[in-house]
């Protein structure tokens, strides 16, 4: 019987290495939103600023904008909606990735399968790659909100390698980070 011999150090660089899930080959279009009316009725709504649930509740959506929200007795459903039934399930706002390090637009219609509907783009592996929200979303695919912090501020001797260089502002001093972030 062969042993296969691994070391301590090999497995704690194995458990901290990041798992980066690596882009489709070809973008995945996310779905576009109907034209006309959706309704979700009869859905237990999150609400994540008073932390509660709501049940119940009808969302009503035009196009891509929420229309009304409120009990499903209170909100008027067009005849020509599109009706999901909601009993049994749960309603929650879109979600935020406030540190994420795009790569590719292929990435976009995974994060809105996922319920992310905004992204903080950090300090990106790729410096060829810029991000661009759309002007308007109807003109093309859609995606996640995209905020883009691209930048970074470190000391002179900073450790990061090329291809991220570039996007590294050195500051020595303190009084020069304000004169950096201008």
């Amino acid at each position: 019987m062969t042993r296969l011999r691994v070391s301590r150090r090999t497995c704690l660089v194995a458990l901290a290495a990041p798992a980066v899930p690596r882009p489709p080959a070809a973008p995945v279009p996310p779905p576009r939103p109907a034209p006309g009316w959706l309704a979700v009725a009869n859905v237990t709504l999150i609400d994540v600023a008073a932390g509660v649930g709501w049940p119940g509740a009808t969302v009503l959506v035009r196009g891509d904008r929420i229309a009304a929200v409120g009990p499903a007795a209170a909100v008027a459903v067009p005849p020509a909606a599109r009706i999901i039934d909601g009993r049994g399930k749960f309603l929650i706002p879109g979600l935020w990735d406030a540190h994420a390090h795009l790569a590719d637009p292929g990435f976009y219609g995974l994060y809105l399968r996922a319920g992310v509907t905004g992204v903080r783009h950090m300090l990106g592996p790729n410096p060829l790659f810029s991000p661009a929200e759309p002007p308007d979303h109807t003109a093309g695919p859609v995606q996640p909100r995209v905020v883009r912090a691209h930048h970074a501020l470190d000391g002179p001797d900073t450790p990061f390698p090329f291809p991220a260089r570039p996007q590294i502002i050195p500051v020595a001093r303190p009084r020069e980070v304000a004169a950096a972030l201008d």
